[in-house]
C-alpha cells in the first residue's frame, strides 16, 4: 500500500486510489484526523469525505455479499447450499458433534466470522500506535526491577540507583543557597525528569502505599490498567464487535432446520431430541468462548508488546484501583474473572440468538433483532450519547474489572469500598438466564406426551408397566424399551380397545404437526409387536391407524 502511495504523485487524478481502499480505511488515525485535500480532476476534495464515502460503499458491498451468500443459502436445499458456498460434503459416517460443528462453522458461516473477527483483532493489536513517554520508560525501569514483595534487596537496589542523582542534588542545594545561578540546573534537565519518577516510586509507592496496605507488592501496573480499560471506550467497542459476531454466527443454526423441515425429522427420533440438541448447544458454547477470546486479542497483544503483565500472582490490592479487594485475591484472579465475564456475555448473547432463531424460524429476523439489541446501545455510546446508554447492553460484563476499582470511602475510618456486588449479581442473572434459555432449547424438542402418574402401573394382560421407574415387564421378565417405544406402549394401553389414527398418535407422542409423512410410527409398532409378543393384539386398521385389542374380547381383526 505504501508503495502505491509513493508511486502515485499527489497531483495525479489517480491519487484518490491511495485512500479509497480497505487498507487505508483500517488506518483510523488517518480516517478521523487527516484533513488534507485531494485534487481530483482539478477540484479539491476533502480527505475525510473520500474515506467516509469509501467506508460506506465498502460496508454496503460487504453487507450485500454476506446477505446474498449466507442468508440466501439458508433458503436452498443442502446440496445447492453446499455448492453455493463452495462446500462439497460427501455423505459418510460421522459423529453428531462433528456434524453440528460443520453446520455451524461452515453452512452458517461462523468460521468466516470468527476468522474475520480474530484477524481484525490481531491487526488492531499489531498496528496500534502507543506513545510511551520518558516518564513511563523510567517508571517501567524501576518497577520491573523491584517487582514483587518489597525486600531489603529491592531497597538496596533503589538506594544504589539513587546515587546517580547525587551531583544533581548537590547543584540543587547550592542553587537554593545562592552559591550558583539557576542556569546551572539546565545541565541536569533530563536527569531531573528521571529523578521525579524515582521520587514517585520511593515516596508514593513505597513510603505511602505499601505502609498503608500491608501485604501489597510492588507491581508495574500500567499494563493492567490498559488491559482492563480504566480509560477510554475500548470495552464499548468490544461489546459492539462481539455482539455483531454472535448475531452472525448463531442466528441460522436452529432457524435453518425449522425452515427446512429438519426440526420435524429430529422430533421423530430419540437421538434427535437429546443428543443432537446437546451437540448444537455444546458447539455453540465453544464458538461463544472463541468470540470472547477474540475480543481480548487486540488488548493482550498491545499490552504485552508495550508493558507486559508482571507479577500475575501478586495481591490485586497492590494496584491502587483494587485497594478495596481482600489480599487473598490476586491479579490473575481478576484477569480470570474479567475473561469469564466476557465468556458469560457471549454465551448469553448466543443463547438469545439461538432462541430467536428457533422462535422466528427465519435467519433474517433473528439476525436483525439480535444485532440491533446487542449493537445499538454500544453504537449510541460511541457516538457520544451520555446517560449510561451502554448499560442497556452487555457492556457491564465486558467492563467487569472496573467494578473492582475503589468507588469511594465510607465510615469513620474511611474504608474504601467498590460496587463489585453489582457485576457479581449481574453475572449470576446472566448465567441463570443463559441456563434457562438453553434448557428451553433442549425441551422444545422433547415436548412429547407423557402418561399420567396418578397410578403406579399400567397392566395389559401379562404386560406390566411401572410408571414410576419406567420398567416394562412381560411374563414377569424385564423388557428393555426405548423412550419413544415406552411412551407409545403407555398411550396404547391407556386407550385400550380404541382405534387411534396415525395423526393422533404422531401428534400426542412425537408432537408432530399435521400432514407429516414419516415411517417412524410403523417401525415402533413393529418393534413393540416383536419385543412384547403383541402380534395378535396390536392391530392395524387399514387407512386409519392402530388399535390395541381389549383383553377378553374376541374381535376379528379388520381386513
Amino acid at each position: 500500500m505504501f508503495g502505491i502511495r509513493a508511486a502515485i504523485p499527489a497531483t495525479s487524478r489517480l491519487n484518490v486510489i491511495k485512500y479509497a481502499n480497505l487498507a487505508s480505511l483500517l488506518q483510523t488515525n488517518e480516517l478521523l484526523g487527516n484533513y488534507r485535500n485531494l485534487f481530483w480532476f482539478g477540484s479539491p476534495i476533502g480527505l475525510p469525505l473520500v474515506e467516509w464515502t469509501a467506508a460506506v460503499v465498502y460496508g454496503g458491498v460487504l453487507t450485500f455479499a454476506f446477505c446474498w451468500v449466507f442468508a440466501r443459502a439458508q433458503l436452498l436445499s443442502a446440496s445447492k447450499r453446499g455448492f453455493l458456498l463452495g462446500l462439497r460434503h460427501k455423505t459418510h459416517a460421522t459423529s453428531v458433534y462433528k456434524e453440528e460443528a460443520r453446520k455451524l462453522l461452515l453452512l452458517n458461516g461462523a468460521a468466516l466470522v470468527l476468522a474475520a473477527f480474530a484477524g481484525f483483532g490481531i491487526y488492531q493489536g499489531v498496528t496500534a500506535e502507543s506513545y510511551i513517554g520518558p516518564d513511563e520508560i523510567y517508571y517501567a525501569y524501576y518497577m520491573k526491577h523491584t517487582s514483587g514483595p518489597f525486600t531489603q534487596e529491592s531497597y538496596d537496589w533503589l538506594e544504589e540507583q539513587g546515587e546517580e542523582f547525587a551531583p544533581m542534588l548537590e547543584v540543587q542545594r547550592k542553587v537554593a543557597a545562592g552559591e550558583l545561578s539557576s542556569d546551572a540546573m539546565l545541565a541536569f534537565s533530563s536527569l531531573q525528569q528521571k529523578y521525579s519518577v524515582y521520587s514517585r516510586v520511593i515516596n508514593q509507592n513505597i513510603n505511602y502505599y505499601l505502609k498503608e496496605h500491608p501485604g501489597a507488592w510492588l507491581v508495574y501496573e500500567s499494563g493492567y490498567k490498559e488491559l482492563f480499560g480504566f480509560t477510554g471506550d475500548a470495552d464499548v467497542q468490544d461489546t459492539l464487535l462481539a455482539g455483531l459476531a454472535c448475531a452472525l454466527c448463531f442466528s441460522g443454526l436452529f432457524s435453518m432446520e425449522r425452515r427446512g423441515g429438519m426440526e420435524t425429522i429430529l422430533c421423530t427420533t430419540p437421538l434427535g431430541r437429546k443428543r443432537t440438541v446437546r451437540a448444537k448447544l455444546a458447539v455453540s458454547a465453544g464458538v461463544a468462548v472463541l468470540i470472547a477470546a477474540a475480543s481480548c486479542l487486540p488488548h493482550l497483544i498491545q499490552v504485552l508488546r508495550d508493558y507486559g503483565l508482571p507479577a500475575l500472582f501478586a495481591p490485586a490490592m497492590s494496584i491502587s484501583e483494587f485497594e478495596s479487594l481482600p489480599a487473598l485475591f490476586t491479579l490473575s484472579d481478576v484477569l480470570l474473572f474479567w475473561f469469564v465475564c466476557r465468556i458469560a456475555a457471549c454465551l448469553c448473547m448466543g443463547a438469545i440468538t439461538l432462541t430467536l432463531g428457533r422462535v422466528f424460524g427465519n435467519l433474517l429476523p433473528a439476525l436483525f433483532v439480535s444485532a440491533v439489541g446487542y449493537c445499538l446501545p454500544a453504537l449510541l455510546s460511541l457516538s457520544g450519547m451520555d446517560g449510561g446508554i451502554e448499560w442497556l447492553g452487555f457492556w457491564p460484563l465486558f467492563h467487569a474489572a472496573n467494578f473492582f476499582t475503589t468507588q469511594g470511602y465510607a465510615g469513620e475510618e474511611g474504608l474504601p469500598y467498590n460496587n463489585a456486588w453489582v457485576i457479581l449479581l449481574l453475572l449470576v442473572v446472566v448465567l441463570l438466564g443463559t441456563a434457562t434459555l438453553w434448557g428451553y432449547l433442549r425441551d422444545c424438542y422433547d415436548r412429547s406426551w407423557m402418561p399420567p402418574v396418578e397410578q403406579d402401573a399400567l397392566i395389559y394382560g401379562p404386560i406390566r408397566v411401572e410408571l414410576l421407574t419406567h420398567k416394562v415387564l412381560a411374563q414377569g421378565k424385564f423388557v428393555h424399551l426405548a423412550k419413544m417405544e415406552y411412551r407409545l406402549l403407555c398411550y396404547l394401553i391407556l386407550h385400550e380397545g380404541q382405534v387411534l389414527s396415525r395423526q393422533e398418535i404422531l401428534t400426542n407422542i412425537w408432537n408432530l404437526p399435521p400432514n407429516v409423512k414419516t415411517r417412524t410410527l410403523d417401525m415402533h409398532i413393529h418393534t413393540l409387536r416383536k419385543k412384547l409378543g403383541l402380534a395378535d393384539y396390536l392391530e392395524t386398521v387399514l387407512q386409519v391407524g392402530y388399535r390395541l385389542r381389549s383383553i377378553g374380547k374376541k374381535e376379528e381383526s379388520p381386513r
